[in-house]
């Protein structure tokens, strides 16, 4: 089974440095360098979903505006992170 490229958090529709239309393995998300969520033509890398977090902050407002306790655990659901801190 295959998730698309870009994943949650995508944002923008950009691509994943991955040829249009391919998609990131099973077990792995789009995530953005630089908190840029896909915007202005940015990309991002097909990355592999941590399979354990601490619980421990800081926290971190994902590119689909939500709040996680902490980047890893964003990344356990297949977010990219566009600010460490709660969301607005």
């Amino acid at each position: 089974m295959w998730t698309p490229a870009c994943g949650g958090g995508g944002g923008g529709g950009s691509s994943c440095n991955v040829p249009a239309g391919q998609l990131c393995d099973l077990g792995q998300y789009c995530a953005y360098s630089d908190n840029s969520c896909g915007l202005n033509g940015a990309s991002g890398a097909c990355t592999d979903i941590p399979l354990s977090c601490s619980t421990e902050g800081p926290a971190v407002c994902t590119c689909d505006q939500l709040t996680f306790n902490n980047q890893c655990l964003a990344s356990q659901s297949g977010q990219s992170i566009q600010a460490v801190a709660e969301c607005a």
